[in-house]
């Protein structure tokens, strides 16, 4: 996952651990990893970046879910 294809991306904090991070990429592609283990969707999956953050919120009991980054426009571009 390269920072430059990256449009958001929250990091996923278990007892401050950070323990996956969930990427939306440009084309709308997301990128979940968790622990070791990295899966991403074909393009123009947004509402994924905004399923998989509940999902995870609701399967790990006390999750963090924080911003990690999020593009300016003229870094979309």
């Amino acid at each position: 996952m390269e920072c430059d294809d990256v449009k958001e991306a929250v990091g996923l904090y278990k007892d401050g651990k950070l323990v996956g991070i969930i990427a939306l990429h440009n084309d709308d592609a997301v990128t979940v990893c968790f622990r070791k283990r990295c899966y991403t969707t074909d393009k123009n999956q947004k509402e994924i970046y905004y399923i998989a953050q509940a999902w995870y919120s609701g399967l790990i009991p006390s999750l963090q879910i924080r911003k990690l980054f999020e593009a300016t426009k003229e870094q979309e571009r």
